[in-house]
């Protein structure tokens, strides 16, 4: 399995207020990040590919994941 999918360096739970239909409740929202250099671009080996299939499979539930290369534009 790791070899497939790898998750992310940095994981965690995001806080969100949900409105009326909840009633104020606040529930969490799943987080991962993957860390690369500054400059990096976009998965070209197995084992970034790996990582890309973690964010995809976050993404599908609803989750927030992505690459982060501290890289502001």
């Amino acid at each position: 399995m790791n070899a497939h999918v790898k998750s992310g360096d940095l994981i965690g739970i995001r806080p969100v207020l949900i409105t009326p239909g909840h009633v104020g409740q606040t529930l969490g929202v799943f987080v991962s990040r993957e860390i690369k250099r500054p400059g990096w671009r976009r998965p070209t080996n197995a084992r970034e590919i790996a990582q890309q299939r973690w964010i995809e499979l976050v993404a599908q539930y609803g989750g927030d994941a992505a690459f982060s290369t501290g890289d502001f534009v």
